[in-house]
């Protein structure tokens, strides 16, 4: 017969506990991957191959592509602006103090073919492959007939970063 203290059987359950909670939250991120994930990982891939930095997501940004994504969706238009407003004017409205900023927009494709799509447009991978950039923000929205529109904005900001 084995014995354990009480505190022996706390630590014993707490890293059972540990190990089982890690296994949850490991399967639930590979499975559980929304549309925007995906079309970051093609992107920073992309990017990866060309021996760049991986973009890193930005809520502002995420918010005017997400705008972008609505307005086109709702007009069934393929557009750079909405109500008449250019990317540097939407991204003003949303409080993001940029350096550099860029769009790539598509519709009719899935998450996980529209990287592949960008990349063979001259312009569209320009964007994705741009050193400059530094942050992402993507937005999808589905139109009544039930297409996909999507939105890249890219962005470095303005603002300086505090070095640690």
């Amino acid at each position: 017969m084995i014995t354990y203290s009480s505190d022996s059987l706390r630590k014993l359950a707490s890293l059972a506990f540990v190990a089982l909670f890690g296994l949850l939250i490991q399967s639930q991120a590979v499975s559980a991957s929304s549309p925007e994930e995906i079309i970051l990982t093609h992107t920073n891939h992309a990017r990866k191959k060309a021996h760049l930095a991986p973009l890193r997501f930005n809520g502002q940004l995420r918010k005017v592509a997400k705008e972008q994504s609505i307005s086109m969706a709702k007009t069934k238009t393929l557009s750079h602006e909405v109500n008449g407003n250019g990317l540097a004017a939407r991204i003003k409205k949303h409080g993001y103090a940029y350096r550099n900023v860029g769009e790539n927009i598509a519709y009719g494709c899935s998450p996980s073919e529209v990287v592949r799509l960008w990349m063979k447009s001259p312009g569209h991978k320009k964007n994705i492959l741009n050193p400059k950039f530094a942050e992402i923000g993507i937005g999808i929205a589905r139109a009544n007939d039930g297409s996909l529109y999507i939105t890249q904005v890219f962005g470095k900001s303005a603002l300086k970063t505090k070095k640690k």
